[in-house]
């Protein structure tokens, strides 16, 4: 007969591991084959949401019941919708909006990053102005500041240069230099820099101050640092507001309206005023400005993953690099499910 101390038994008797609680429940391995069959054999059920469907299925219904609304009302007029939403002055009129979006977009984003860069200055004059600016700009609406560039030859018949409050070498007649279209793009810019300024700042705040410091402390000129360095940073906090003013801007061009410039709202105005058609002329421009507005949301999608490359190894596929391992993988899940049922099953 052995006889086992109480040290013995102490030391023979398993420990917990360290940094385990004693208290925690132990983990059973299934073992046996009897076990493992048994495991095999249960049959899997889902989790239910009742209400979940439901919601779905009410969603689906509401969407149904709009499209056929679309379809049978008589109000809406799909042929006249049709006969429009190509032709020549509607077509001419995009390109117009599309005119104005991108000289405003080009004019505010460049005179933002001067203002933005005057408001990061250490100058608290420079800082005043830009702010100044900001201020001014975003608290007039976009409509008086139209209308106000667009009579701005009532108020300066003519403009020169020369020495500062002294003689003037030469001038020129503002309504030969600043037209209806020179006007309406000048709005647009100003209005969309002191927007565009702050979203830049932002972006560029949003940078950790350690890159800045580490550039300096290698000897980078800081030119190179802010081009380098801080804004390929800053773009992945820029570009999301950037792109979202952009879309603003496409669908503020309508409001040049008030300046008999030929874009999109107003030749429909003036379609559907010569014709009575008003509801097709309205679904006419709403449907133009979805198609612009997706075209600049899938631009916005690419540029981003463009500049997120510095931030994720490995990016995530695109919806279409997507749609094409789903259509790769239908081979295989059929022929799974071959599988499992000549399997009796089991796969």
């Amino acid at each position: 007969m052995t006889v086992t101390t109480d040290t013995a038994a102490s030391a023979a008797r398993p420990r917990p591991a360290r940094g385990r609680s004693r208290s925690a429940p132990a983990v059973h391995r299934l073992d046996s084959p009897e076990e493992l069959e048994e495991l095999e054999g249960l049959r899997t059920v889902p989790a239910r949401h009742p209400w979940r469907w439901a919601a779905g299925a009410l969603a689906i219904v509401l969407l149904l019941q709009f499209g056929h609304g679309l379809a049978t009302n008589p109000g809406w007029d799909w042929p006249t919708f049709r006969s429009y939403f190509t032709a020549d002055v509607i077509v001419t009129s995009v390109g117009r909006t599309l005119e104005l979006t991108a000289y405003g977009t080009l004019l505010g984003f460049v005179l933002g990053a001067g203002v933005a860069a005057l408001r990061l200055s250490r100058s608290v004059i420079l800082q005043t102005i830009a702010w100044a600016y900001v201020w001014v700009f975003r608290s007039i609406p976009l409509i008086v500041q139209l209308v106000f560039w667009f009579n701005l030859s009532y108020l300066y018949k003519s403009f020169g240069f020369g020495i500062p409050f002294g003689p003037t070498f030469g001038d020129f007649r503002t309504v030969d230099v600043l037209s209806a279209l020179g006007a309406a793009v000048l709005g647009l810019g100003l209005h969309q820099a002191a927007f565009a300024a702050e979203i830049i700042r932002g972006g560029v705040l949003g940078v950790d101050p350690g890159q800045r410091e580490a550039a300096a402390a290698l000897g980078i000129p800081r030119g190179r640092q802010a081009w380098r360095i801080v804004l390929p940073q800053a773009m992945r906090g820029i570009l999301p507001a950037a792109a979202n003013e952009v879309i603003s801007l496409l669908k503020g061009t309508s409001v040049v309206y008030v300046m008999a410039i030929g874009e999109l709202f107003y030749q429909a105005q003036v379609v559907y005023g010569r014709t009575g058609r008003v509801v097709p002329l309205l679904m006419v421009a709403t449907v133009w400005y979805v198609v612009l507005t997706t075209v600049l949301s899938v631009g916005q999608y690419y540029v981003e993953r463009y500049f997120a490359r510095g931030s994720e190894r490995t990016p995530p596929p695109t919806p279409w690099q997507r749609l094409r391992a789903f259509a790769r993988s239908l081979p295989d899940t059929a022929r799974t499910a071959r599988t499992a049922r000549t399997d009796g099953g089991r796969p």
